[in-house]
């Protein structure tokens, strides 16, 4: 933009061209928004919960009271076993088959129940056969009551399974509710057993 500028002299008449555009200065344009459809918008991503299976908290509750009953049992017969190493008095033939052969199937029930459960109800029902349970009979209630919980545990623990089907789930949940109530049974055996023989011995 060219202001002029008149000067009277005596001379005549002159004027003076001045350029103002250079003396304001001009803002910058703004920068054109990119276009909303070139946007990548993220959706959130959705976290899928895997429902909780059924009986998954009587699974639990089996499987602890079964190792805790247990543990009392593997601490004696490991105590017995390293008592008699180091000190050269071994037990007899037989005690020494029935402590190594309960603290192998009680280990086993820890890690397998189901199998460690078999062997400790096919341990007890030998021994109790061949002894004819005459010498403290309600430690044999007491084994078979502790195979029963963990073999109920076992069964249980087909039901709770993500794959499962409705036949496996049918299935544990009958034998479990079968061996628990043999593990009740037993545990009525032993009070039974000792009540006997505190009155009749």
């Amino acid at each position: 933009m060219f202001v002029f500028q008149f000067t009277a002299t005596s001379g005549g008449v002159y004027f003076d061209g001045m350029n103002t555009e250079s003396s304001t200065p001009v803002p910058d344009s703004p920068s054109p928004s990119p276009s909303t459809s070139t946007e990548q918008l993220t959706a959130p991503a959705e976290v899928a919960v895997t429902p909780t299976p059924r009986f998954t908290g009587c699974r639990a509750a089996l499987r602890w009271t079964a190792r805790v009953l247990s543990l009392p049992f593997i601490l004696t017969y490991s105590i017995v076993m390293i008592q008699a190493v180091f000190s050269g008095d071994y037990p007899g033939k037989s005690d020494m088959i029935t402590g190594l052969s309960s603290l192998f199937a009680l280990l086993v029930a820890w890690r397998w129940e189901l199998v460690g459960g078999g062997l400790m109800l096919l341990g007890s029902s030998v021994t109790a056969c061949v002894m004819r349970m005459q010498e403290e009979p309600w430690a044999f209630y007491i084994d078979w009551m502790l195979g029963f919980l963990f073999l109920a545990s076992g069964s249980l623990s087909m039901a709770v399974r993500p794959a499962a089907s409705a036949k496996a789930l049918r299935v544990g949940r009958t034998l479990a509710l079968v061996f628990a109530c043999l593990a009740l049974a037993s545990l009525a055996g032993c009070f039974g057993s000792g009540a006997y023989r505190k009155f009749n011995g």
